[in-house]
């Protein structure tokens, strides 16, 4: 075989195997065919490309919206293009402020955001097209809660990070396409983050009614999770530190797992194709290669796999 057909014969193999850990996570992450698709639609649908016509960003918004307690209950943001920034305050109301800049081209939609039913819906940029993705567009979402419990808090962005400070939720949901998620500090009874390419951070108490998340290319931090969690990951390392030992599951291509626990029984089940397994249990240390595997009677689970990377679970 001449080297020409090596190089496209390699070039194949690599593409399949892209296209296969792709469709993997795209399914673990929860964005369906149909979400994918509809996202890329918007983004070519209005053919405002970047080396097409004036895209300089001459158009600016900016608006801000208030809601009762009885209004927010819950509370979703939807935006194409866009950070999102939330935060609690010592005020008696919801408070939403929007800005940004478009392109003079952008002829969608900048903002909107209003109550029905106890549900504050706030959506921005949702008409964009591949120019803001590149770049384009830029906005910005800061929403300031009272110090109450929300019944429930989703966001969802293609492009723009999310970073949740001091929210006490019954379920937080969070879900970017390019774009890192940071929830600190924050009350949870159930949470569940995915994020193509980003990594996931999250810290305080939460998840007594379990824990998902999933990411392509990013970190994954945990740190005090109440209840079972499970985590896929293609590429990145795996940090949990847990308040209770109630198990879990642990899926990842390239990366190293850690876990923390506090004192109490627990079972594992752990394999690594290349890397070293280490676990401290009730005072005492096991280290293998390959596998290891324990079974304690009615003891939570945790069980781990990866391709390339080391696991650690220690008390």
């Amino acid at each position: 075989m001449d080297t020409f057909k090596k190089i496209v014969l390699v070039c194949l193999v690599v593409a399949s195997v892209s296209f296969g850990i792709g469709a993997w996570i795209f399914y673990e992450s929860g964005f369906s065919i149909n979400e994918f698709g509809s996202q890329i639609a918007k983004f070519l649908e209005s053919g405002n490309l970047p080396i097409i016509g004036d895209n300089t960003l001459t158009k600016e918004f900016s608006r801000t919206y208030t809601f009762s307690i009885d209004e927010a209950r819950e509370i979703s943001v939807d935006t194409s293009i866009g950070d999102v920034t939330v935060i609690s305050h010592d005020g008696d109301e919801v408070v939403v402020d929007i800005t940004g800049r478009v392109s003079s081209g952008y002829t969608g939609t900048l903002e909107t955001a209003f109550s029905r039913d106890g549900k504050v819906t706030v959506e921005v940029l949702k008409d964009s097209s591949l120019s803001g993705l590149l770049g384009q567009n830029e906005a910005k979402i800061v929403i300031s809660i009272p110090d109450t419990a929300l019944e429930a808090m989703s966001v969802s962005s293609v492009s723009g990070k999310v970073d949740i400070d001091g929210i006490e939720a019954g379920s937080l949901r969070m879900k970017t396409v390019s774009g890192s998620i940071e929830l600190s500090g924050i009350e949870a009874i159930r949470l569940d983050a995915g994020s193509v390419s980003g990594s996931i951070a999250a810290d305080g108490s939460f998840g007594i009614d379990g824990t998902d998340i999933s990411t392509t290319s990013g970190r994954v931090e945990l740190i005090g999770t109440e209840g079972s969690f499970k985590v896929n990951t293609v590429s990145g390392d795996v940090s949990i530190e847990a308040s209770e030992v109630r198990g879990g599951d642990i899926v990842t291509v390239s990366g190293g797992v850690t876990i923390e626990l506090p004192e109490g029984q627990f079972s594992y089940d752990l394999g690594s194709v290349s890397g070293k397994i280490r676990v401290s249990k009730n005072g005492s240390v096991i280290e293998s290669a390959g596998s290891s595997k324990e079974n304690t009677a009615s003891a939570p689970l945790y069980k781990v796999k990866t391709v390339s990377g080391g696991i650690s679970i220690s008390q």
